[in-house]
């Protein structure tokens, strides 16, 4: 579980002459937010991993939503998306009328191929560059021209706001790929012809509640909302992301309100606490961690080497029952945990979207 902490400001003893209430204060125009660097400290939203995506979800937007207190997919961009019966072709309908940020345009059908033209050239080394790769048949050869074309060949463009992806396998879970849980986010096709790469280097322009203002490596990204946004106008009318790589000096920040919220390891956790400080954890399991012995590669059996412990059976399954979960749920972890039954699916969340 991912725990954030931030300052308790509410609350106070209890005294037998009343007070008189303190001064109302205006409301808190810059949201600051100290994390620890990304190792992606960029503006492409194709060079970095999935992690890498933090400083930029402010200001892009995604086709399929997720439900904070459910997890359950819900529209975003997309108002409806529906699987054929051969599970390969997803007919894909988009909302109308949403604006990308700095004028670049109504938010189309050309836009959706453009992002998976991104996520699948050659450069991209997004978490899921993959799995796209192979729903539209890219190969590792191919050019940049030819990605091109085969990503317009599957994702065929109906009208303004209808999108048709013809997949090269059936994929059930395909909603997943297109929600905010993965990588596939929305930017302007407008705005790549205009400029290509390098204008995209200069900013993040998507169609998200908060419009980018700057970036500086190794410091801050800073942004500022969008008013009468069509989703959710944001409550603080500037964010700003902090990098700060260590985790006491991000707890100073913290204590000496130089920032609001802040990322604080396991081990410095008790010590904001004392401070009065408060722990808030996710509203769903959001991380999960996992531990994988080799030697269990069918596919290759004469490839296996028999003198490596791990290719025989009996090894693997002395050392699974020789660890004590419990334990490093409770010493590592803190004991916020829960044991996944099959490896990369929580029961209860993904109950829910599948």
């Amino acid at each position: 579980i991912i725990g954030l902490v931030v300052p308790l400001t509410w609350g106070q003893a209890a005294s037998s002459t009343p007070t008189p209430p303190p001064p109302a204060k205006g409301k808190l125009e810059r949201l600051r937010i100290a994390v620890a660097p990304l190792g992606w400290d960029t503006n492409y939203t194709w060079l970095q991993s999935r992690s890498g995506q933090l400083d930029k979800r402010p200001a892009l937007e995604y086709l399929v939503g997720i439900d904070r207190y459910t997890g359950a997919y819900i529209p975003e961009l997309a108002e409806t998306w529906e699987m054929a019966s051969d599970g390969k072709t997803w007919t894909i309908s988009l909302r109308k009328g949403v604006k990308f940020h700095e004028h670049w345009g109504e938010f189309t059908a050309k836009d959706v191929r453009h992002a998976v033209f991104l996520i699948t050239q050659p450069e991209s080394l997004q978490s899921d560059a993959g799995a796209w790769r192979s729903l539209m048949g890219v190969e590792a050869t191919d050019t940049l021209e030819a990605v091109a074309k085969k990503v317009e060949a599957r994702v065929q463009v109906i009208d303004d706001h209808q999108v048709r992806f013809r997949l090269s396998s059936a994929v059930p879970e395909f909603v997943e790929l297109i929600s905010a849980n993965t990588d596939l986010v929305m930017e302007s096709k407008a705005r790549w012809d205009a400029g290509g790469k390098e204008l995209y280097g200069q900013k993040v322009v998507g169609t998200g509640p908060f419009e980018f203002v700057e970036r500086k490596v190794g410091s801050h990204v800073f942004y500022k909302r969008v008013e009468n946004h069509w989703r959710k106008t944001p409550e603080y009318r500037e964010l700003e992301f902090r990098w700060v790589p260590e985790g006491a000096t991000r707890l100073a920040t913290l204590l000496a309100e130089e920032v609001h919220i802040s990322d604080v390891e396991r081990a410095l956790q008790q010590d904001a606490v004392a401070k009065g400080m408060r722990i808030l954890a996710s509203q769903r399991p959001a991380m999960q961690h996992q531990w994988n012995f080799g030697g269990m590669y069918f596919a290759t059996p004469d490839k296996l080497d028999p003198k490596v412990p791990f290719v025989k059976k009996e090894v693997r399954q002395a050392m699974n029952m020789a660890i004590n979960r419990q334990a490093i749920a409770d010493t590592i972890l803190g004991g916020r945990v829960e044991p996944h039954r099959i490896m990369g699916y929580h029961r209860e969340l993904d109950s829910a979207m599948w």
